[in-house]
């Protein structure tokens, strides 16, 4: 036995678990456990209850991923082993999935926080605080709720900040967490159970152990004390004093034994579905062999009347070829007639329309004669050509009359849309002073608005000194560039030239503009008194 180890005191009463924690784990929103008290957990098969207490293996055993996690957690249910990645979308379904277990050996309290990285691996932080200083990273205490800002960079940084560690390689998880009585105070800080030997059969002998717990209640006989003589022979100085034992060969035995103990409980499981489907197999063939019969009698029947029918069946077959060939014929023969008495028919058609049309006009013809009792056929054809030049002259003038009320009307509407200008430019000039830019005593609040759209001069309104307020803040936003285009914030409004407002300025133009319309104004009255005479 190691020297140092010897004359080391400690009881194990100093290694406790305090506190397991799911946070987004193991069908938990957030959920503690606390185990270095008495518990009950109860519900209803298939809850999570083995799967919550199972999860404590994920921070005790050393491992870093997921991968033969039958052999290593033996995740089992009624169905035997979980697979891997199964295991691992349970207790880490997303990023913000973690796992906690709080410590407390000779050197105090710290926290093992088990969280997940990639390809079914996941590492742990250590952070030397009880789980009462680290909870609010994860909740909310007043209202229980998952801190809507966890993540992982958050719990490293508070890590770093009360000089905790990362560990994500499996010997240093052994070193870190099973050789409290070898080290520095420091390099025991997070240990979590001293084992004398750090070696594959000590770690292999309290998974044994451990798992144990778990299945006390199916285990053989057998493996219980194999595993405890496992522990006790490593506390063994010399040859001599070790059991006549191989524990290589009791664990594989032990592994090997689970194994079939699971694969008989899934057979037994099984069985009613085993019974219940070899039922169903049995009438299915019963049923089958009845079907069977009377398949074959209809196959015989089916042949023998086949054969005696042949001969007719033949005959049949090429009468109703020949059949299918003159019908073939037939049918071409009335598709040329029915085209050749379509064309016939609008022949006859188009000509007794025209003839329809050329009886109207002898009978119009002799009616019109009629109206001219004593005069030739050249007297009347005579008269009816001055009537048509004198209906002719007729139709001239009256095109000429409706053009020129079609232009009137014209004339009217431009009118009146003119003189609505002119009312406009009449209040503008007049009342000035009244105009929404006008009452902006502020120069560059002026300048602004003009420059966004010139119309602002023209809206009259009362403004206020609130409202003056709001505009001036609103304008402050808004600068110029080196090329005199507007800006907003500093950034350039591409196509927005400054446009200076200047009041005498458009006053002047507002006046030339109604002078104009006026001028205007007076040529349409002109036009619109000729066209009403020639209307």
């Amino acid at each position: 036995m190691d020297k140092a180890y010897k004359n080391l005191q400690f009881e194990l009463s100093d290694y406790t678990l305090k506190r397991l924690v799911f946070i987004n784990s193991a069908g938990h929103g957030y959920s503690e456990i606390i185990l270095d008290e008495s518990m009950v957990i109860y519900g209803v098969n298939n809850v999570g209850k083995t799967g919550s207490l199972a999860g404590i293996k994920i921070a005790l055993y050393p491992q870093v991923n997921f991968f033969q996690c039958d052999k290593t957690f033996r995740f089992t249910g009624k169905d035997g082993a979980y697979r891997y990645d199964d295991s691992y979308d349970y207790y880490f379904p997303d990023p913000r999935s973690y796992i906690v277990l709080e410590v407390e050996n000779p050197q105090g309290k710290f926290c093992m926080v088990c969280y997940r990285t990639s390809n079914y691996h996941y590492s742990r932080f250590f952070i030397p605080q009880e789980y009462a200083r680290i909870r609010s990273l994860f909740s909310n205490e007043d209202s229980g709720e998952i801190n809507p800002h966890l993540n992982t960079s958050l719990i490293e940084e508070y890590r770093k900040k009360h000089n905790g560690i990362k560990v994500s390689d499996q010997k240093e998880l052994v070193q870190r967490m099973f050789s409290g009585h070898y080290g520095t105070p420091e390099e025991s800080r997070y240990c979590v159970l001293p084992l004398q030997s750090l070696n594959n059969d000590a770690i292999q002998a309290f998974r044994s152990i451990y798992q144990l717990s778990f299945e006390s209640g199916k285990s053989s006989q057998e493996s219980l004390p194999s595993a405890i003589a496992a522990l006790v022979e490593m506390s063994r100085d010399r040859n001599k004093e070790r059991l006549d034992t191989n524990f290589s060969e009791l664990v594989d035995e032990y592994e090997s034994l689970y194994s079939e103990d699971t694969r008989l409980l899934a057979i037994k499981n099984a069985e009613p579905l085993y019974q219940q489907a070899k039922q169903s197999f049995d009438t299915a063939k019963q049923l089958y062999q009845s079907y069977s019969v009377q398949v074959n009698a209809l196959l015989h029947s089916y042949k023998k009347n086949y054969e005696t029918f042949q001969p007719d069946l033949k005959a049949a077959e090429e009468a109703a070829d020949v059949a299918r060939k003159t019908k073939k014929r037939l049918d071409i023969n009335l598709l040329d007639k029915n085209r050749e008495y379509n064309r016939k028919e609008g022949e006859y058609t188009t000509h007794c329309d025209r003839l329809k049309k050329d009886k109207q006009a002898v009978i119009d013809g002799k009616e019109l004669l009629g109206r001219y009792p004593g005069k030739s056929q050249k007297e009347v054809l005579d008269m009816l050509d001055e009537d048509i030049d004198s209906l002719t002259t007729a139709l001239k003038q009256y095109d000429e009359q409706n053009g020129a009320e079609k232009r009137l009307q014209m004339k009217v509407r431009e009118r009146n849309k003119l003189i609505k200008e002119i009312d406009e430019l009449k209040v503008l000039v007049g009342n000035t002073e009244k105009t929404f830019l006008y009452q902006i005593e502020n120069d560059h609040s002026r300048l602004v608005l003009h420059s966004l759209n010139q119309e602002l001069a023209k809206p009259m309104m009362a403004i206020t000194g609130e409202d003056k307020k709001i505009i001036n803040a609103f304008t402050a936003l808004f600068g110029f560039d080196g090329a005199d285009y507007l800006t907003l914030k500093g950034a350039t409004i591409e196509g927005v030239k400054k446009y200076e407002y200047d009041p005498e300025k458009i006053l002047s133009e507002w006046s030339e503009k109604l002078s104009s319309k006026n001028d205007i104004r007076t040529e349409l009255d002109d036009e619109i008194k000729e066209l009403n005479g020639k209307a």
